[in-house]
């Protein structure tokens, strides 16, 4: 269970660090006039969401989760602390019944399906209040759900059946809050939106990505996205990671996949300027294999090789004909602020 969570903070981590100065200006302001504003009063709905952790098998971790408004997320991880590389499956379903009544029903699709209900087992653990808000603290709650679990990931990658499973479920309360500023309700994310891993990118502090490669390719409702980037200031290596996502039937699948220290010789390309640009990527676990970017003319690139990545459950090629691709190589010199903020050159083999 302990990197369960990486997953989400890998994508999050990206899109988060893309409005850091964004934010510290705002913050700065808001806080130079907070005086001269008077506040609202904001009225903050209810939520719940419950978490059930599934075990290990073969290096993977699995859980379940269920979310506002009828969301049900089974996920598959592998992490590896020492490399910071890791991969993720992630498959959604609309679920029925209710987490405040504390039953759930929901189809995964051919992986199979749940039918729980939660049994609390009288340990609550009480949590905090937003600043200057009123009303009922949240709690989370811990117990068992008992009914029927019956999954199965494809090609066999694992199988898991059970009768009960601890859990817990976690709640919020309407709450009445005092605020500087009134924000609008941002919408809620759709059930895709849950499952396919955020994208974004890093911003170096000094400067952005020198180098950033990319591909993809699109086939039925299948796409694949890759991204390999060196940064301002980091050492020798690249950053590589992989999104991909699909509809198996009715039910989305998101896949992820990175690799945020890969060591020096992960990327090579040619110079700012030179011609015919080039590159090579080779990283490490959990990818194999290599691939190669060549640009044979301005509107013809190349993304040719054996490289693939090892998803739960899926062994997916990350390069072939069918591929665009893109290569940006700047000079710091010259691009103040890298790769980062110039339109990529998506092309593909004639």
């Amino acid at each position: 269970m302990k990197y369960l969570g990486v997953v989400k903070a890998w994508g999050r981590l990206f899109a988060a660090a893309a409005v850091l100065v964004a934010l510290a200006v705002a913050a700065a302001s808001a806080s130079a006039s907070s005086e001269a504003h008077p506040r609202h009063v904001e009225f903050r709905p209810p939520t719940s969401h419950a978490f059930l952790f599934l075990g290990e098998r073969d290096g993977y971790e699995f859980a379940l989760s269920f979310t506002e408004p009828d969301y049900a997320i089974l996920e598959a991880v592998a992490f590896d602390p020492e490399t910071q590389a890791g991969v993720s499956t992630t498959y959604g379903a609309h679920f029925q019944g209710s987490l405040v009544g504390g039953q759930v029903r929901a189809r995964f699709g051919a992986i199979g399906s749940i039918a729980l209900r939660f049994i609390p087992d009288g340990k609550v653990r009480p949590g905090r209040r937003g600043k200057n808000c009123e009303g009922r603290s949240p709690r989370e709650e811990s117990g068992r759900f008992v009914g029927r679990i019956s999954l199965r990931g494809e090609g066999d990658y694992f199988r898991f059946s059970a009768r009960h499973v601890a859990g817990s479920i976690s709640r919020t309360f309407r709450v009445r809050c005092r605020v500087k500023h009134q924000a609008p309700v941002p919408a809620a994310p759709s059930l895709l939106e849950e499952v396919v891993p955020v994208s974004g990118f890093l911003v170096s502090s000094n400067g952005g990505a020198l180098t950033l490669l990319g591909a993809g390719v699109r086939e039925g409702s299948r796409r694949l996205e890759l991204r390999a980037s060196h940064m301002a200031g980091a050492p020798a290596g690249a950053e590589v990671s992989v999104r991909a996502f699909e509809y198996q039937g009715r039910m989305p699948v998101g896949r992820g996949a990175w690799a945020s220290e890969s060591p020096a010789g992960t990327l090579l390309t040619s110079l700012p300027g030179e011609h015919p640009p080039t590159a090579t990527l080779k990283p490490g676990s959990p990818f194999v294999g290599e691939a190669t970017y060549l640009a044979s003319s301005p509107t013809s690139h190349s993304w040719t090789g054996d490289l693939a990545v090892q998803f739960p459950g899926l062994l997916e090629p990350l390069a072939g004909p069918d591929f665009i691709s893109s290569l940006c190589v700047v000079s710091p010199l010259k691009v103040r602020y890298g790769c980062d903020f110039l339109p990529p050159d998506w092309q593909m083999a004639e």
